[in-house]
């Protein structure tokens, strides 16, 4: 059997990567914290001097960005440069198994997660945009409660069997999300039936635009976690994204010649909803699809680096 590319390979060492980063005790606890700060994202639109609704979508919009890539950086950059630090690497590449495949099968891992991890953020937004601050409203609390009892149900069922009770959680939570905002948008502030809303489109724009955003700087993490311990690769990976918010921005003009530095981070800025929720304009599917391609040439140039550095270290 030769060490090259290999389907079967590498499907299985994502699915082992997914299944360990929905295991992660960091990836559920940051998960919980961004879902409930998009959740009350509603409450700070008191502050708002213009549309209300605006002012949610634009605020849990940037939650929804800032939790994915978090969870790019603190699960996905750390938990790579963990399997190397414990000898899980080594111990595959001692297999018919080889760098490239590794490093595809994580970010393939990668990919399931935290497109699980901004679905989840994607409908909290709906929920918070479609009903404000109306805490006590029957459609919230018929969709919301069911789905957070789901979740406690299956989790609660997983753990009994010795599984993960996060893990299940999350998954559980997933498959019941788009038919518990079904039944929640049919119910009125008093249980009264009501004409049946779709999910936002600029709340599916955010949420594919953020899933995006956590792809690029995963595949950065991935890259950086080839040579990084865990806490550097993580703490690179934010300080990358707040660099890329800056540089590109307002010190952009600031750096004169070192400009093209500014090209080996993800530009964050084509990520950003900015002001579409203000101006009720869709996103372009054309824009979708360029920041789309930009991703995974981004990506793949991270992979291929990474493979690069892996096959270079002495492990």
């Amino acid at each position: 059997m030769t060490r090259g590319l290999s389907l079967r390979a590498v499907v299985g060492l994502a699915w082992t990567h997914y299944l360990e980063l929905l295991r992660q005790p960091v990836f559920g606890v940051v998960l919980a914290v961004g879902l409930t700060v998009v959740a009350i994202s509603p409450q700070l639109a008191v502050f708002s001097l213009g549309r209300a609704e605006a002012l949610v979508l634009d605020l849990g919009a940037s939650a929804l960005l800032f939790f994915s890539v978090f969870l790019a950086a603190v699960a996905v950059a750390a938990g790579s440069s963990e399997r190397l630090a414990d000898g899980t690497t080594s111990l595959l590449l001692t297999q018919p198994i080889g760098p490239g495949q590794l490093v595809i099968g994580n970010l393939l891992g990668a990919f399931a997660g935290l497109a699980q991890a901004t679905f989840l953020l994607g409908f909290t937004l709906a929920w918070a945009a479609r009903w404000g601050r109306q805490w006590w409203h029957g459609g919230v609390l018929v969709g919301e409660g069911l789905l957070l009892l789901g979740a406690l149900v299956w989790g609660v069922r997983a753990s009994l069997r010795n599984e993960s009770f996060q893990a299940a959680a999350i998954s559980a939570a997933t498959l019941l999300a788009p038919l518990c905002w079904a039944l929640s948008q049919v119910f009125g502030p008093r249980f009264g039936l009501v004409e049946f809303a779709e999910v936002p489109r600029l709340v599916l724009e955010a949420s594919v635009l953020g899933w995006q955003a956590a792809l690029a700087f995963a595949g950065l993490g991935i890259l950086l976690a080839t040579r990084l311990g865990p806490g550097a690769s993580a703490a690179l990976t934010l300080i990358a994204f707040l660099l890329s918010s800056l540089v590109r921005g307002p010190l952009s003009d600031a750096l004169g010649s070192l400009a093209p530095l500014t090209y080996l981070l993800p530009d964050l800025q084509l990520y950003w909803l900015g002001d579409a929720g203000y101006t009720e304009q869709p996103v372009p599917g054309a824009y979708l699809a360029e920041v789309g391609l930009y991703t995974s040439l981004y990506v793949t140039a991270c992979l291929a680096l990474a493979t690069s550095s892996l096959a270079r270290r002495e492990l």
